[in-house]
């Protein structure tokens, strides 16, 4: 009884934990990207501080310290230079 006591509590919690899908468990790496390429622009623009929410849903705010908040589908982040338009 307690083997099966103790088995039950080690798959437990793996069970919980594989219910989070596609989502990020431990969000404890900090990504860097220092420019973002607007895709229906078709340009990139660099980058002071980002944050992405639970959604696909991400804020930018820029080197200018403008704020833009889009959907993950109109920009790429990218860390170096944007193969995309060279700068």
């Amino acid at each position: 009884m307690k083997k099966r006591l103790s088995a039950l509590l080690l798959v437990l919690p793996l069970l919980f934990i594989s219910g989070c899908g596609n989502q990020d468990i431990f969000d404890g790496t900090k990504k860097v990207f220092t420019k973002v390429h607007l895709i229906s622009e078709g340009r990139c623009l660099d980058i002071k501080s980002w944050a992405d929410y639970e959604s696909d849903a991400i804020a930018v705010t820029l080197k200018d310290d403008s704020y833009m908040l889009g959907h993950l589908s109109e920009m790429i982040l990218i860390n170096g230079t944007c193969p995309y338009c060279n700068k």
